[in-house]
């Protein structure tokens, strides 16, 4: 299952994108469950997330239809939705998650030798090539969890940054530092990994330039 960008799930030979599941409602009920990572929701609070105030004239026969329509889209992978009293949840047993490779992939990282921490944080880096559940921007239920792994992504990046100074590799560690500022001009590893790394390139002219501009953002 994917939910870096837009959710897309695979199960066998099936796969579903964002306009597989029936609609943007019953979308955003699977989505809605998901990052809730397993806990149960009441019927009302799915209703509250997904409408707010403008709720439907039969709420729990509208809930109860769309997971109905999600599980015969879900097919194989219908029993992803698992009905508890009153409400449902994400049942993630034997599902691989994105999120949860990205978090597994900076875990074995942290601790480990340059050279392995290199191509783990890569790979991290490469799941989360976009912002979690991005086509649902103004959604509450998601802006936690999208804002939980924008800074996961953040460190990461600096974290590889940093690894690339210590293996000898200041032009992709001056690069990833640039991508890193592009997300928080305030991050001040990353200008620090920018002077360090253009310093180490011989470029005098670029590490000062670096700093006045760390001088004057912070």
């Amino acid at each position: 299952m994917r939910l870096f960008g837009v959710i897309e799930v695979r199960a066998d030979s099936l796969r579903l994108g964002p306009r597989d599941f029936g609609g943007v409602k019953p979308k955003q009920l699977l989505e809605a469950l998901l990052v809730q990572r397993g806990r149960s929701l009441a019927k009302d609070q799915l209703a509250e997330m997904i409408w707010g105030e403008a709720l439907p004239r039969k709420v729990a026969a509208t809930i109860e239809s769309y997971v109905s329509l999600l599980r015969s889209r879900l097919g194989a992978a219908s029993g992803l939705i698992a009905t508890e009293t009153g409400g449902y949840r994400a049942d993630l047993g034997g599902v691989e998650v994105d999120v949860d490779a990205f978090d597994r992939l900076l875990r074995d990282a942290a601790g480990a030798p340059p050279a392995e921490r290199r191509p783990r944080l890569e790979g991290a880096l490469a799941i989360a090539a976009a912002e979690v559940l991005e086509d649902e921007p103004y959604a509450e239920w998601a802006m936690d969890v999208r804002r939980m792994y924008a800074e996961r992504r953040l460190q990461a990046t600096c974290d590889l940054a940093e690894t690339c100074l210590a293996l000898h590799d200041p032009r992709a560690a001056v690069e990833l530092a640039e991508r890193a500022l592009v997300f928080d001009p305030l991050f001040e590893r990353a200008h620090r990994v920018a002077i360090v790394g253009h310093y180490a390139l011989g470029e005098e002219g670029l590490a000062l330039r670096a700093y006045e501009r760390c001088r004057v953002t912070l």
